[in-house]
């Protein structure tokens, strides 16, 4: 045995060794109980947003925020947890940003496109034409060819778009109220749909939706065209003000005031559902929901109809805002606002979004097979 081996390691190193265990260990547990406190906060509120969204003003405004923020707490857990090498902290927090992509952010992993040989294919696209920036919606209609436009908050542009020679494979132009429609096939009927609810200046008929009704190589079709009431003032307002705290005291009397606006959403949402459920022929409702795919407005709209992304979209589906200086969501869109959604008797075959315009919204594009 040499002379080295033989050496006692001095008492105070020891100690410190000891010494330095024990701060490992109670480090680690305490990155351990900081990710399960992050994990199931965030869960909750997750949560809470799918299923409550619009009914307290805290998650009704989070509802709105970029994907990425919900995240921020891992910017310090995740390198914490490297450092002390504690994998099943690492594995919680791995898990918890799955959960937030794909169950409450939407992620399709890839859009599938079906094939369907012995039905008629209907091709619709919607966009919001306000704030478009000076750009052209006239590449992506080139790309995709749809059979229908929906265009919403068109102003009184519909008599441009007929004279206009670049829509004229659509000759069928028509307005209600801000929508105008541009079709194919001949529009056989067309009213505004509007509905009592609380605007601007008090109690008002708000023109919540334009409904068309086509005739689609002989058959009889329902096309709504609809543009929910913004909530960009009121989320704006309530980031500088944080107002959006009064959530978290949801019996105070300044909680019941702002949850008003809210509370009108659910109801213009439910009253617009409630209308296109009484139609017996088929039916897409597609537009500016000005809201994202979670909440009590989603899932009224959403109810016993289907959202094209889930059914055969890809990635987030992102259409708004197309221009943005938000770091939070990497210089690019962060809302899902605008939508598809099919009724009765059809079946998607395909969904994409439009991807790299300036304008605030980005256009949207459904392929869809009807039921003979």
């Amino acid at each position: 045995m040499s002379a080295e081996a033989s050496t006692p390691v001095p008492d105070d190193v020891t100690a410190l060794r000891a010494a330095a265990k024990v701060i490992l260990k109670w480090a680690r547990r305490l990155c351990w109980w900081a990710t399960l406190v992050y994990a199931a906060s965030i869960m909750l509120l997750w949560v809470m947003i799918v299923w409550r969204a619009e009914k307290n003003i805290l998650t009704a405004f989070c509802n709105f925020l970029p994907i990425l923020t919900f995240f921020l707490p891992l910017g310090v857990l995740a390198p914490l947890s490297l450092v002390l090498l504690s994998w099943r902290s690492l594995a919680v927090q791995v898990g918890v940003v799955a959960i937030g992509v794909w169950w409450f952010g939407g992620y399709e992993l890839a859009g599938e496109t079906r094939s369907e040989p012995n039905r008629p294919v209907l091709k619709v696209m919607t966009y919001n034409w306000g704030q478009s920036a000076g750009t052209s919606l006239k590449p992506f209609i080139a790309a995709n060819k749809p059979d229908v436009i929906g265009i919403e908050d068109a102003g009184r542009r519909g008599p441009n778009y007929a004279k206009d020679s670049g829509y004229s494979a659509w000759p069928h132009v028509v307005q209600e109220a801000e929508f105008v429609l541009l079709s194919r096939y001949p529009v056989v009927e067309h009213s505004t749909i509007t509905i009592g609810g609380q605007g601007q200046s008090g109690l008002e008929e708000i023109a919540l939706a334009g409904r068309f009704v086509v005739d689609w190589k002989g058959q009889s079709i329902v096309i709504y065209l609809t543009h929910m009431p913004t909530p960009r003032d009121l989320i704006e307002w309530y980031s500088k003000r944080g107002t959006f705290l009064h959530g978290l005291f949801p019996f105070s009397s300044k909680h019941e005031l702002y949850q008003k606006a809210w509370e009108n959403r659910i109801t213009l949402a439910r009253k617009l559902k409630e209308r296109v459920s009484q139609e017996t022929l088929p039916v897409v409702l597609m537009g500016d929901c000005n809201a994202p795919p979670r909440g009590m407005v989603y899932r009224v709209l959403a109810d016993k109809m289907k959202d094209c992304h889930r059914e055969s979209g890809e990635g987030f589906g992102f259409t708004f805002p197309g221009t943005t200086h938000n770091p939070l969501a990497l210089f690019r869109p962060w809302l899902r606002i605008d939508y598809v959604f099919a009724g009765e008797g059809w079946s998607v075959i395909n969904f994409a979004t439009e991807e790299g315009r300036r304008s605030q919204h980005q256009a949207a594009v459904a392929t869809l097979g009807l039921t003979p």
